[in-house]
């Protein structure tokens, strides 16, 4: 199962800890950059960012985290909200196996047997007859891009 945790810490090479979450199959959304500053004097930037990952990776994680000098912060979130989030990441690492696919392919992949065996550990009624909305908002979110193709949408992970 995927665990919810909010970092936070400076913004020096915080690109190794996206890295990082990224080769595990963890996915990070929600950035916020803030400037401390003390009048008009700038202290620091930091960064704030919801991580979602395989439990078993959480030690390794905590390495990274100590190594740029910032914090954890265990997330307890309704089952609802984890039930969502876990379907944007079934969605996501999908998503980075296939490129542009529709709505009802990515639907298709996500049932037993799926690629990513995460499907046993999801209830699937939560978002029944959601799915568009959920990768509509994925979109919203700058998470995916799509595209009409036929009069159809494809969507992809969004690359920057």
């Amino acid at each position: 199962m995927y665990k919810i945790l909010l970092f936070s810490g400076g913004a020096y090479k915080f690109k190794e800890l996206v890295e990082f979450v990224e080769d595990i199959g963890g996915i990070v959304f929600r950035e916020e950059r803030l400037q401390i500053s003390r009048g008009t004097y700038f202290l620091r930037e930091e960064v704030r960012v919801m991580i979602a990952l395989p439990e078993n990776e959480l030690e390794n994680l905590g390495a990274v985290v100590k190594e740029l000098k910032g914090h954890l912060q265990d997330l307890e979130l309704e089952h609802e909200l984890t039930a969502i989030i876990n379907f944007y990441i079934s969605i996501y690492n999908i998503l980075s196996i296939e490129g542009w696919s529709t709505a009802e392919s990515i639907e298709t992949n996500m049932k037993c047997p799926c690629c990513i065996k995460i499907c046993s550990e999801m209830d699937f009624n939560v978002c029944a007859g959601e799915f568009r909305e959920l990768l509509d908002g994925m979109c919203g979110m700058d998470l995916l891009e799509y595209r009409l193709l036929h009069g159809e949408r494809e969507y992809r992970l969004k690359t920057f």
